[in-house]
């Protein structure tokens, strides 16, 4: 087969170019790691798999994922294992919960550079590194722990490591990592880590077939090792537990996405503005970016050919998710790689040689609004920003300035834009962040359980009874480090509970009254609207509010 293209760089870089990766490469990891453990653990989603992580340390059991100390096999287990692992190294903390999907997102920005250079140039692979880690939704999603993360990290190896061996035919190594990373990322969270790699090899396949070009790819074997790898654990689960097959084929493979069951049901057009609000800034980019590429495609020049492997990557599995019954923002997160290559190809050939005035004025337009917004919520609220180092905006600013290598010297005017809207929109991003914490009681049923369980810990004496009534707060759990009584609601009934777990569950509030003698502390976090009707003031008090939750006490003299 012929090569896609040929790499054009200098076998070694010069002195320069050191110089600009190493900024780049301190530009991303502030992108990533910035106030990666300063907020609390947010509910349910951080807690949940923050506990389900230390479950499984605790128990030793790798194989079944345990939540409340109860079966739940919802989620293939690479997250469990590389958060539980992370808190062998690291410690039990949010900066540790956190760090494998931040490590995830450097991951996936070091692939996209290797990749817009390789078929690009070296400015594509800074221009789309930088949009990348600069976009809103992946800047957000690199500090919350969701498999979301790792699930893009493995797809957009499977999509690299075909582009090198599109680049490098003869070295077929690159062709099974792809399918290799296809069925860690099934373990991950499943069918999305084929849907996205396959249509784009599939969509590039095609598109040269068109113009006569042959090009075979060992689908048959490939897929094999990918199934072989993605349904391995699958395999494991069922076989300890024969009844959780119907399960993993009903329920959450095909309930999910032809059925409303998960509650998760919106529009056909919901991800068309998720998309354009999770670009931002970079937005306003795409009216140029589009027209050009359109016209890329017609044309026989190899970068034509390369497109289709992006136009694959992100227009089938938006039509797939858009037509989902279960749809949530983060669905949409391994699509933004894509989005940021295109971006740093159009900056390569087109854009920085533009008149980026309308972008500039649109983009600068954006951050104006953004501010006058902030100052305005925070005038009619208690919050304030803190101050920020000036050496760290000092950093960021001069590496952003400094990507000068991302364009061509002829229009030094769009270097400076390019880098000062990359430094604006992280500097924007993180002082917004450093609020996050602030603004934990208007999270509402996403609120950290860090502050109640801190109220929770300064009791003297025993150690308390803590009980969860209708509440999905999983990270009360992991903060406390040790299992709590639960509602029925809250557990998974995939399997019979023991008698050990039988008596941990509660069926009414009346029963959470008799947890413990007098004497002995009772705590439960329980929704603010139920206090006064099922938890009456006279024999509950509340001690602390988080968000929609409410901290409550057992009043002495109430047994």
């Amino acid at each position: 087969m012929t090569p896609v293209r040929q790499p054009t760089l200098e076998s070694e870089p010069s002195r320069g170019r050191y110089w600009e990766r190493l900024a780049l490469a301190v530009f991303v990891l502030i992108a990533c790691f910035a106030l990666l453990g300063g907020r609390g653990l947010n509910e349910p989603d951080e807690g949940r798999y923050a506990e389900i992580s230390r479950e499984m340390l605790e128990s030793g059991d790798w194989m079944m994922p345990t939540l409340h100390g109860f079966a739940h096999p919802q989620k293939p287990p690479v997250v469990y294992w590389l958060t539980a692992a992370s808190f062998t190294v690291f410690g039990q903390n949010g900066w540790a919960a956190r760090f494998p999907c931040a490590l995830a997102a450097i991951g996936t920005a070091w692939l996209i550079f290797k990749t817009g250079r390789s078929l690009f140039g070296e400015r594509a692979g800074v221009a789309a590194t930088i949009v990348l880690v600069t976009s809103l939704q992946f800047f957000v999603q690199a500090r919350l722990l969701t498999p979301d993360m790792i699930l893009t990290f493995w797809i957009t190896t499977a999509i690299a490591s075909f582009a090198q061996w599109a680049l490098e035919p003869a070295h077929r190594r690159w062709l099974w990592g792809c399918f290799i990373a296809m069925g860690l990322g099934f373990l991950t969270k499943g069918p999305m880590a084929i849907v996205v790699p396959v249509s784009a090899v599939a969509t590039w396949q095609i598109a040269l077939r068109r113009r006569g070009e042959r090009v075979k790819i060992p689908w048959f074997r490939g897929m094999a090792l990918t199934a072989l790898i993605g349904i391995s654990w699958f395999l494991i689960v069922a076989v300890r537990e024969p009844t959780l097959v119907r399960f993993f084929a009903h329920d959450e493979l095909i309930a999910r996405f032809f059925t409303r069951q998960h509650g998760r049901y919106h529009s056909t057009f919901f991800y068309i503005p998720v998309l354009l609000v999770g670009l931002l800034p970079w937005t306003f980019l795409l009216a140029s970016v589009v027209p050009w590429l359109n016209r890329e495609l017609k044309t026989d020049q190899p970068f034509g050919r390369v497109w289709w492997l992006m136009i694959g990557w992100v227009v089938p599995p938006f039509l797939v998710l858009s037509l989902s019954g279960s749809k949530l923002i983060t669905y949409v997160l391994p699509l933004y790689p894509a989005l940021a290559l295109a971006i740093g190809g159009w900056w390569e050939r087109v854009g920085s040689r533009s008149d980026l005035t309308w972008h500039a004025a649109s983009i600068a337009g954006f951050f104006g609004s953004l501010i006058v917004a902030l100052v305005a919520a925070l005038r009619f609220t208690t919050h304030t920003i803190p101050a920020v180092p000036l050496p760290l905006l000092g950093i960021l600013i001069l590496i952003a300035l400094g990507m000068g290598a991302l364009t061509v010297p002829v229009k030094p005017k769009a270097s400076v834009l390019g880098g000062g809207f990359a430094a604006g929109s992280l500097i924007v991003w993180i002082l917004l962040l450093s609020q996050a914490g602030s603004w934990n009681d208007l999270m509402g049923v996403g609120a950290s359980m860090r502050s109640l369980t801190q109220r929770i810990r300064s009791e003297t004496g025993d150690e308390p009874m803590v009980f969860v009534y209708r509440a999905n707060v999983p990270g009360l759990e992991w903060y406390l480090s040790r299992l709590i009584h639960v509602s029925e609601d809250r557990v998974d009934h995939l399997l019979p509970p023991t008698p050990a777990q039988q008596a941990r569950l509660l069926s009414s509030p009346g029963q959470c009254s008799t947890l413990a003698p007098p004497g002995r502390p009772v705590f439960g976090v329980v929704k603010l609207t139920k206090v006064g009707s099922d938890w009456p003031t006279n024999a509950w008090r509340v001690v602390a509010t988080a968000g929609s939750f409410a901290l409550i006490q057992r009043m002495e003299g109430n047994p």
